[in-house]
């Protein structure tokens, strides 16, 4: 039997309980208003694309909303963490945190009032700019550099070593008669021309095209860089025919630095009638090498080579900026998983 001093004891702890979850339940109530507030209720028109799972075009608010929830719940909840172990966040400051979420929070504002750059003004008022514009999340402190080499990225030359494979492996898909492989390939928006695309890693997450290119996967998670399991990285293999013409366009977000390995390029007669165009940086790709640059920046791709010099080929990742921190990536894969 208990005395009364203790059921007073387990009744004041009970009711003590209860405020609690009722104070979270309201916590977490004011971090889904605070972020829909910052955020707007309108999504971003854009005439990118027309994919509705698109993160740059059709989920911008979507995907900064949801990573600002999740950082609130870790910030103010210690056991979020302690499930968390895939993304390791029990190591990481509030520091770590409370950066990204600013930076979450700012970009959240920017969508809010912003119209499709590629219809106003500032759009030709931007260019040739020495700051990223990124369509969804923008980090801060990071170097605002538009073009990068091998150098910077120790390692990545991993790929140009075993070229040969890796371009072995995308004839097989490309020149695949089999209606389960040529699903795979897409056709972009583009203002003239034709741009195929098929995604081996798409958004973070790997596609069934994945599985039919096994040496070029192998490679790809060798490299410490890639931003595998962030809905910001992405690998593919690209195909630009002739007479094309990729519209100038800003990336998702200045945290990542794009890669293309060269797989083929149009004939030496042509090959200048081919080039990437990174604000006032044109760039031609090399069969085998590796140009770097960061896709925030307005950039756009020509292929104005006859209907015979060839098409274009290059492998494209995603890297993590170089200037992001270790724990600064753990923060952004959990906030963008």
């Amino acid at each position: 039997m208990f005395d009364g001093t203790t059921v007073l004891l387990l009744g004041g702890a009970v009711l003590l309980i209860i405020l609690v979850l009722i104070l979270e339940f309201f916590r977490v109530a004011c971090v889904k208003r605070e972020a829909a507030a910052v955020a707007g209720t309108t999504s971003l028109d854009s005439t990118l694309c027309e994919s509705k799972d698109c993160v740059r075009c059709a989920k911008n608010k979507e995907v900064l909303r949801s990573a600002l929830t999740r950082l609130s719940y870790h910030a103010s909840d210690s056991r979020v963490s302690n499930l968390s172990t895939s993304s390791d966040l029990v190591s990481l400051t509030n520091n770590d945190i409370a950066m990204v979420t600013a930076d979450i929070r700012a970009s959240l504002k920017k969508l809010r009032d912003q119209v499709d750059r590629t219809r106003s003004e500032e759009w030709n008022a931007k260019e040739g700019t020495d700051v990223s514009l990124p369509i969804v999340f923008k980090c801060s402190g990071i170097r605002e550099q538009k073009v990068w080499s091998l150098d910077d990225f120790p390692g990545m030359n991993l790929l140009e070593k075993n070229f040969t494979q890796i371009f072995l492996e995308f004839v097989h898909l490309y020149k695949s008669p089999l209606s389960e492989t040529t699903q795979f390939w897409k056709t972009n928006q583009t203002n003239r021309g034709v741009w195929q695309v098929v995604m081996l890693v798409d958004q973070g997450r790997k596609t069934k095209a994945s599985e039919l290119c096994p040496i070029t996967m192998s490679l790809i998670e060798q490299i410490p860089y890639f931003m595998g399991g962030n809905m910001f990285g992405n690998a593919s293999f690209s195909v630009v025919h002739p007479d094309t013409e990729i519209t100038a366009h800003y990336g998702p977000t200045n945290c990542r630095v794009r890669c293309h390995l060269g797989l083929k390029t149009p004939v030496e007669a042509e090959s200048k009638s081919c080039s990437l165009w990174v604000e006032g940086h044109s760039l031609n790709c090399e069969e085998g090498k590796c140009i770097f640059f960061n896709d925030a920046f307005l950039h756009s791709v020509h292929h104005r080579g006859s209907p015979n010099s060839g098409v274009r080929v290059v492998l494209m990742l995603d890297l993590w900026h170089p200037d992001i921190s270790d724990a600064q990536r753990k923060v952004l894969d959990y906030a963008f998983s």
